[in-house]
């Protein structure tokens, strides 16, 4: 992360310096069910981070295939906090057939999931060896079923289907993917399936409209037969964005996004304004939505979104029983507040890029619309635009640090450190920090 620089008119800013630092090393060995050493298992590094306050696990860099002696080297890696995932993905499906079944996913140190793994710290130059897997063959079972059309009554010829983890981070890594494509008779079959939790998505495109089915599944030890999947139309939700106060937002750069609660599974829309600033967002899945618009003013904070007449943008807009009976009406205010001030090291000395966050109370906290984030300039100063009325937390941290500040886990152990502010319609707050230390972060 870097520091903000304030610069005037002609000012010369010289003796910047920049530390270059040396990659990270993740080695080990993979072996199977015998002892025996592992050959062509890729390993894949997972980073563990955050964006915006959010836990992000991404894959970052490029993964490494075990040896002749199931052996694997994975470098050149940033500092940072990493999962290490084994997974052997054959030609064919024959070639995976072990002594009980298939091979799957493993993650250090033996865990089926992200949620059981273990957190591999990475410093820089650092190298971690001895991450070690062995692959067990896994109980499979098929799972089979039909796709319907809601509209026409008949089979969904052509859907296709994916069986998606239930755990969001796994369908999203796709690691171990299970996919169809439903026959005339609307029909589909996947195999080689793991027993556990899972939904089952269905997408048909038909005359350029788009369909959708959602249904969450239990896989046990024994096939699934008769699965009944029935995909209906995406919705249209039109509407408008109202601007009060003087807003300095220019329409046609602006959308309106419907953001859905599970990313993973239902990405959700976004539509662009029109001139006289209507928009329609078209072919929306079933599902609920929180409403937001972006980009807007600096100083503009979304103060309702209404539908016949109901506010919903605390609850969010409820797409699961269809289209909406009216237009999406979205009130953006030019009032929104602000809260300035300066962060402090633990000298008292003004610290530049320390990361600044603006957080609201526990009641407010699955908003995303209402967390606040800058970073302080060479003096320590930062100032937060934009702010809906209502109570807050600020806290500060060095920059660079893993901060996943809306997560309620984190937030508790460390909510006691924050400056509470009170934030009212185009008013300020001012506010002194202190750097929050990593040994307090974690």
């Amino acid at each position: 992360t870097g520091a903000i620089l304030a610069l005037s008119a002609g000012q010369d800013m010289g003796d910047l310096l920049f530390r270059l630092q040396s990659g990270g090393v993740i080695s080990g060995r993979v072996t199977d069910e015998n002892g025996d050493p592992f050959p062509h298992v890729e390993v894949q590094v997972l980073k563990r981070s955050s964006v915006h306050g959010s836990i992000r696990i991404s894959r970052d860099e490029l993964p490494a295939d075990t040896n002749d002696l199931g052996e694997y080297r994975v470098f050149d890696l940033t500092p940072g906090r990493y999962y290490a995932v084994a997974n052997y993905s054959p030609q064919t499906p024959q070639e995976n057939a072990g002594s009980g079944g298939k091979y799957v996913p493993i993650f250090y140190p033996g865990a089926d999931d992200v949620a059981h793994a273990s957190l591999i710290d990475v410093a820089a130059g650092q190298e971690m060896s001895s991450i070690d897997f062995v692959l067990v063959p896994n109980h499979v079972v098929s799972v089979r079923g039909t796709v319907l059309n809601a509209t026409t009554g008949r089979p969904a010829k052509g859907s296709s289907v994916a069986l998606q983890p239930s755990d969001p981070v796994s369908a999203v890594l796709g690691l171990n993917p299970f996919n169809a494509v439903a026959d005339a008779n609307g029909s589909f079959e996947i195999d080689n399936v793991i027993p556990d939790s899972y939904v089952v998505v269905a997408n048909l495109e038909d005359q350029s409209r788009q369909y959708f089915a959602r249904q969450n599944v239990y896989v046990g030890t024994t096939a699934v037969d008769n699965l009944s999947l029935v995909v209906s139309p995406g919705v249209s939700v039109p509407g408008r964005v109202i601007y009060v106060g003087q807003a300095d937002a220019r329409p046609l750069e602006t959308s309106v996004w419907l953001r859905s609660g599970d990313d993973s599974f239902s990405p959700g829309r976004s539509a662009p304004l029109n001139a006289d600033e209507t928009f329609v967002a078209k072919n929306v899945p079933p599902g609920i939505y929180q409403v937001d618009v972006r980009p807007t003013c600096s100083t503009c904070y979304l103060k309702s979104t209404k539908i016949a007449g109901v506010d919903v943008l605390q609850d969010g807009l409820d797409l699961t029983a269809g289209a909406p009976r009216g237009s999406l009406d979205i009130v953006v205010s030019a009032a929104g507040g602000f809260v300035s001030g300066t962060v402090a090291d633990n000298d008292d000395q003004p610290m530049a890029g320390a990361m600044v966050v603006l957080v609201p109370d526990p009641g407010q906290r699955k908003q995303i619309r209402l967390y606040k984030e800058s970073t302080t300039d060479q003096y320590g100063g930062f100032k937060l635009q934009g702010i809906a009325p209502g109570d807050y937390k600020v806290f500060a941290w060095e920059g660079g640090q893993d901060v996943a500040y809306r997560d309620p886990e984190f937030l508790k152990a460390i909510d006691n450190l924050g400056a509470e502010v009170s934030v009212q319609e185009s008013a300020g707050t001012a506010v002194r920090l202190k750097i929050i230390s990593a040994t307090n972060s974690q």
